[in-house]
């Protein structure tokens, strides 16, 4: 799933992934924005995507980019809810994500969230901004052994701030976040790559 149609790093190494090797990418289209903006009883309202799957994330995110409403609420549920209708029924969910150099990286989990981290594994050999999150113990161990910066998510002390790792680590979901930097192609595709080979 590529929820921030601006990450676009992520959809094309996806993209090309799937062409070679199968798969089905859910993907937000979004005019090349991260928000998704709405108009609703003639006012305007905006939301991030991966903010959008818990009645906490939701209000968050509404009121941070503008204006809540219930009415606003309930159209973000229900985009919500089409979108996780898409996922659930898959073994795993891989998210795909993009960042920008030095403003979300590995080691955030290991400080400023480290309450949402129950493991961390940072090789120092590798870009910071370039780590895989997840749910699942196995997969981290796996990631950890292969010496990947990994960040397995503590699913009982996560913040919820409405996004689908929250969302799937407390509805036993099997989620994992692929986060790159803007423009490394390489990077996301080994990553995806290992993952994939990982849950196989």
């Amino acid at each position: 799933v590529n929820l921030h149609h601006d990450e676009t790093t992520a959809a094309q190494t996806t993209m090309k992934f799937i062409q070679e090797n199968g798969g089905n990418l859910v993907r937000i289209e979004n005019n090349n924005k991260r928000n998704v903006e709405f108009m609703l009883d003639q006012r305007s309202y905006s939301f991030d995507p991966n903010r959008m799957f818990t009645a906490t994330g939701r209000k968050l995110s509404l009121n941070k980019n503008g204006n809540y409403s219930e009415p606003a609420d309930k159209e973000v549920e229900g985009f919500a809810k089409t979108v996780l209708d898409h996922l659930v029924s898959y073994q795993y969910i891989l998210s795909i994500h993009n960042n920008t150099d030095g403003n979300y990286n590995v080691a955030d989990y290991s400080g400023k969230l480290k309450v949402d981290a129950a493991r961390v594994h940072i090789n120092p050999q590798m870009d910071r901004d370039d780590f895989v999150l997840t749910t699942e113990e196995e997969i981290f161990n796996s990631l950890r052994s292969q010496n990947i910066n990994a960040v397995l998510q503590n699913n009982s002390t996560a913040v919820d701030d409405g996004s689908l790792s929250v969302y799937a680590g407390r509805n036993g979901l099997k989620y994992v976040n692929i986060e790159t930097e803007h423009g490394h192609y390489l990077e996301q595709e080994r990553l995806l790559k290992e993952v994939v080979k990982i849950i196989k």
